[in-house]
């Protein structure tokens, strides 16, 4: 895993490129987030410090998929943020699809300062 701080906006966020070969999946451990792949490979993941992680995917993903599939699961619920879900696209069997490669993860921080993201 790449990491670079100021990942998105300014607000003491961090910016995650995977190095693993699969690319499917990230914890995003001060939000207690688990985000999957179901369809598509990640490029990078950006948590702006604020209220959104944008999530980017290959390039080939768009060859291997008609549509990217992403999974989100709060796995830490004393860990700040709710309401998690990618603006603009439909939640189909569990996961959210779209034919773009970059989706928008929004959700809010109930009054809680998140800290800068750290991926497993």
């Amino acid at each position: 895993v790449a990491m670079q701080e100021g990942g998105g906006g300014g607000g003491g966020g961090v910016a995650i490129e995977p190095r693993d070969a699969y690319r499917i999946s990230a914890y995003l451990e001060p939000l207690g987030l688990y985000v999957q792949s179901e369809c598509g490979r990640f490029s990078r993941l950006a948590y702006d410090g604020r209220q959104s992680v944008q999530v980017e995917f290959d390039a080939g993903s768009a060859q291997l998929c008609a549509v990217q599939r992403l999974k989100l699961t709060k796995q830490a619920l004393q860990r700040p943020g709710t309401g998690f879900a990618v603006r603009g696209a439909p939640l189909v069997r569990g996961a959210y699809e779209s034919a773009s490669l970059t989706m928008l993860v929004t959700f809010s921080l109930e009054g809680a300062a998140a800290a800068p993201v750290a991926a497993a």
